[in-house]
């Protein structure tokens, strides 16, 4: 039941008995959303069911959807890189400008987020660009690796709400 002509595959990670991916889904030509999806271990057929649907548009598809389990705050859940390449904001015209989305705590652009597996959210970080490699030690330290605009990618140790600094 998955879309692949609409839909593209970022990430996917086994939990338990499920197998959890996380996508970019075309809306419109310059409309993309980041979704979350599981599906019950089946060899005939996979049954995927979203828990999570952002509301704000790409106008490109998603390069970012990292996903790693994660125990934060007594609670299960997901940690999740959400990029924001191609996003600019009305006021500017060149794309990946450096607008301020990813230091906006409303917007889920340029974030990782702790996902409960209902769907819930919380903005762990913030001001990442592309954050496209995500590990998770046994000591529970988070690494993340991102892509600068012209070289200067980093890898960052994350800690929560922590801000890694893009645009700024």
């Amino acid at each position: 039941n998955f879309d692949n002509k609409n839909n593209k595959i970022l990430d996917i990670l086994v939990v338990n008995d499920s197998l959890v991916i996380s996508y970019s889904k075309k809306i419109s030509d310059n409309c993309f959303i980041f979704n979350i999806a599981k599906a019950k271990f089946n060899k005939k057929f996979l049954n995927f069911r979203n828990f999570f649907v952002s509301q704000e548009c790409s106008p490109e598809s998603f390069f970012a959807g990292k996903l790693h389990e994660y125990f934060h705050e007594n609670e299960k859940g997901l940690l999740v890189t959400i990029d924001m390449w191609g996003v600019t904001e009305p006021k500017e015209n060149i794309r990946n400008s450096g607008n301020s989305l990813p230091q906006d705590q409303n917007s889920l652009f340029g974030k990782i987020l702790f996902l409960n597996y209902k769907g819930e959210y919380k903005v762990f970080s913030k001001g990442h660009r592309t954050p496209q490699g995500l590990f998770v030690t046994k000591e529970n330290f988070i690494l993340s690796t991102e892509h600068g605009p012209r070289g200067g990618d980093e890898i960052n140790l994350i800690e929560y709400k922590g801000n890694y600094g893009w645009p700024v």
